[in-house]
């Protein structure tokens, strides 16, 4: 999926045939939280393991006791280095699986690899398509990007700005990452981008297909997006956690649901 394009359906099944209808009877909220959730139900369970050359080059972030890492001072923002204590001589303690060799995972994986490398290619496809569903459509990516990166922020605190990397500008909104979203919401997404980062970071200890997939609260039938009359634009929380979810998980799908509104 490199752009939107070819993505519509042909007009003769158009009209009877919709792959995710997400209507005027869902907020702005509850919309923003079906993308996030179905995009880390993707990056969680879309694999069993993580790429052997991904793996091997994520493990070498990390150092035994009493070793430094060392790392070009121009890769890291100020805030990186502050975080991290960034050693005058280029060097980094950051032993397995610690939360020195979490973070230098994470700045790599979502606002390098992820949101400054793949989310901004498609903002930078969008914009040259000036139709009104690729404005749409760009406008879907930043506030998902916004979110995502709001989520590795809580998690990890690792970006003082979205100008200090590549691509990481475009691919959010300033507005939404100066004000924030909704709080849950950038919570339960914070708490997926550590399980993503445990997942490519341990795969000696990685855990099970099916509690990758009960880890993400929407695959796992624990989300349900309560009808327009019952939240409102300024309700919390978008969505309604099940507190009884007792639906099987099958490893191979999603029993997630969500009620809609009569129209």
């Amino acid at each position: 999926m490199d752009s939107h394009a070819g993505l519509d359906l042909a007009p003769s099944r158009s009209g009877t045939i919709k792959l995710l209808d997400l209507g005027s009877d869902l907020t702005a909220r509850q919309r923003l939280a079906i993308r996030a959730y179905v995009l880390f139900d993707v990056l969680l369970t879309g694999i069993e393991a993580p790429p052997q050359p991904l793996t091997r080059f994520l493990s070498r972030l990390a150092q035994p006791e009493g070793i430094m890492l060392y790392i070009p001072k121009t890769y890291f923002t100020e805030s990186e280095q502050e975080e991290l204590n960034y050693d005058e001589r280029g060097g980094i303690h950051s032993q397995p699986q610690s939360r020195q060799h979490q973070q230098l995972v994470a700045g790599f994986l979502i606002p390098r690899a992820l949101l400054g490398g793949l989310f901004a290619s498609w903002v930078r496809t969008m914009d040259s398509d000036a139709s009104v569903g690729a404005e749409r459509g760009k406008r879907n990516i930043q506030t998902l990007g916004a979110l995502i990166y709001l989520g590795c922020q809580k998690k990890y605190e690792l970006i003082g700005s979205v100008h200090d990397i590549p691509g990481l500008s475009s691919a959010t909104s300033d507005r939404l990452t100066q004000f924030g979203l909704d709080k849950r919401l950038v919570a339960e997404v914070a708490e997926l981008i550590e399980k993503l980062v445990v997942f490519f970071t341990q795969p000696d200890a990685q855990v099970s297909m099916v509690e990758r997939v009960q880890s993400n609260p929407f695959v796992a039938g624990n989300i349900k997006v309560a009808p327009r009359d019952h939240h409102g634009e300024g309700a919390e929380p978008a969505v309604v956690a099940d507190e009884a979810a007792d639906t099987p998980v099958s490893p191979f799908g999603s029993s997630a649901s969500w009620t809609r509104s009569a129209p």
